[in-house]
């Protein structure tokens, strides 16, 4: 299947398990692995999925050669991601103020902090604009002090484009306080953070994303890389982009490239504490713990957002390195979060109030 067709696939699927989802598990999770066998359908969708890097990442495979990745080792970690999460399913989804498939359409603000490379700033605006049908919203652009041709650019952009507007600092403030000053622009309510080296791929990517967050009032976050936290006793392990079809999963933060929230909540949290993390690294991990602290939840999405990210663009460069170095602090940052919310030991999620 190529990346276009499961682009095309993940968009037409909305993918319900038979009866009550809640119920299902309950009942079948022991034997949920039979059942994927006799389902040839979901069988072969889990597949694709689970043989991808972008889907349900287990920490173990970093470093190993796609050769390693067997489909039967993915089936192994998503039973065992399963069982890990299924407590928090029930919980969440037998709440009687669990319901998918809102029709509510808020507007909404997004955030994209940027500095320099504007070719990757270019690349995410245009798709963003040309792709997005969502009926009200507005984009923030954060330029960061760029000293390449991204203020410019940005300026002759938002003269043609209404929907955007461009805050331009004359140094970097760093991701967080760009973040930060994004949001206390914003217009509206609810916001997407953003990084600007994104491709939207699918017109109703942000709907994707509303549909996951306004499943209960107790969700603070979603977006497209949810991380479950997993302790065994002896070492600390993650799954990344955890994602089942049709189903929200209590996890323990989302990574700050794609993220939906509000601004009451980021508020409630706190913010991003890049007063504590520096330039970049942790805070998006901070925010996902903040929030939950908070009572929220962070929710992995019912629906894959298709956007794609490229990667730290700006970060890798070798000014980006030189600046995060030189704005990190000496104390190391998992020290710093532990501070405020102990190890990172896997620990079921909130559970909403009943």
């Amino acid at each position: 299947m190529s990346d276009d067709s499961l682009m095309e696939f993940l968009a037409w699927l909305r993918m319900r398990f038979p009866e009550s989802s809640a119920e299902h598990i309950r009942r079948d999770l022991p034997r949920i692995e039979s059942y994927l066998k006799l389902r040839p359908d979901l069988n072969a969708y889990l597949g694709v999925i689970l043989s991808k890097f972008e889907f349900n990442m287990w920490s173990g495979w970093v470093g190993r050669t796609f050769e390693d990745i067997t489909l039967e080792g993915c089936r192994t970690h998503q039973m065992r991601l399963l069982a890990l999460a299924a407590e928090d399913i029930l919980s969440f989804m037998n709440d009687p103020r669990y319901q998918y498939r809102t029709s509510e359409q808020p507007p909404v603000s997004i955030i994209i902090p940027a500095w320099n490379q504007w070719e990757f700033t270019h690349l995410t605006l245009s798709t963003l604009f040309s792709k997005t049908v969502w009926p009200e919203f507005e984009v923030v652009v954060v330029d960061n002090g760029s000293g390449d041709d991204t203020s410019r650019e940005l300026a002759i952009l938002a003269g043609a484009q209404p929907r955007l507007r461009v805050i331009r600092n004359e140094r970097n403030l760093g991701f967080s306080g760009a973040n930060n000053q994004g949001a206390k622009a914003a217009r509206h309510d609810h916001l997407i953070f953003l990084n600007n080296d994104i491709k939207i791929h699918h017109a109703d990517w942000i709907g994707q994303m509303m549909r996951s967050f306004l499943v209960h009032p107790d969700v603070g976050a979603t977006g497209q890389f949810a991380v479950l936290d997993c302790f065994d006793g002896d070492h600390e392990e993650l799954y990344q982009k955890v994602f089942f079809p049709g189903a929200s999963v209590p996890v323990s933060w989302i990574s700050g490239y794609n993220l939906m929230t509000t601004k009451q909540i980021l508020s409630e949290a706190g913010g991003w504490r890049g007063d504590l993390y520096g330039a970049a690294g942790y805070e998006d991990i901070h925010l996902g713990y903040a929030i939950r602290a908070s009572g929220r939840l962070c929710v992995s999405p019912c629906e894959i957002p298709l956007i794609e990210h490229l990667i730290g663009k700006t970060r890798f460069t070798d000014a980006g390195k030189s600046f995060v170095a030189a704005h990190s602090p000496a104390e190391d940052k998992h020290r710093i979060f532990c501070r405020y919310f102990g190890s990172r030991q896997f620990q079921p999620a909130l559970r909403p109030a009943a």
